[in-house]
């Protein structure tokens, strides 16, 4: 930022928003192990971001629905991710910010809920440390639908989606969520096994 000549410089992106990634995959033509290993990494990228949030004990509250919260990651020009908007970063368990929850919605839904509006003083550390688990629940609850969403219904991307089936049903219970961090180890070695299969058929069929 320039005060004196009131300009802000930022950082221009291509590829503009998340929610554009099947345009930008057709775009790119990609070969289709490199396509897979990408969208993959967009899911590494995500659980992350969401874990490094979590950590510095801040989350994202607007994001009410799916395309809502893909218009707010950006690709770089490498395409991994970035969060291209941090007006609405509250404090996990401190802030007054609408939850957005599970209720009467299916695995896979690109909607998320809201709940009542909830707010707590910081001395009141029981209603804290309820709210924070909520404000993490959310975040845990949404990481599948993000990364489904990345992954596409390509036969390509089918084997990544079974190694994950289990880690994101997890994500969708009512109780006992993974935390970010486990999401994001899954997504690790969802890609690992990805590379193992991907070069056990380039050896095969040499």
């Amino acid at each position: 930022m320039c005060r004196k000549k009131r300009l802000i410089v930022t950082e221009y992106h291509q590829f503009l928003d998340t929610h554009k990634a099947s345009r930008v995959f057709k775009q790119l033509k990609l070969p289709e192990n490199e396509e897979s290993l990408i969208r993959l990494q967009l899911c590494i990228d995500y659980a992350g971001i969401i874990e490094f949030l979590q950590m510095n004990g801040l989350y994202q509250c607007d994001a009410n629905i799916l395309h809502k919260l893909l218009t707010q990651l950006f690709f770089t020009d490498d395409l991994h991710l970035v969060v291209g908007d941090l007006d609405y970063l509250r404090r996990i368990g401190i802030d007054n910010c609408p939850t957005w929850f599970k209720k009467h919605s299916t695995f896979g839904s690109p909607g998320f809920i809201k709940n009542e509006n909830v707010s707590c003083s910081s001395s009141n550390k029981q209603c804290v440390d309820k709210l924070a688990e909520v404000h993490i629940n959310e975040d845990i609850w949404k990481l599948p639908d993000v990364c489904s969403f990345f992954l596409g219904k390509s036969s390509s991307t089918s084997s990544i989606r079974y190694d994950l089936e289990s880690i994101h049903k997890q994500c969708k219970n009512d109780t006992n969520l993974p935390l970010a961090s486990e999401v994001l180890q899954s997504y690790v070695m969802a890609k690992s096994a990805f590379l193992k299969r991907a070069n056990k058929n380039a050896i095969k069929y040499k």
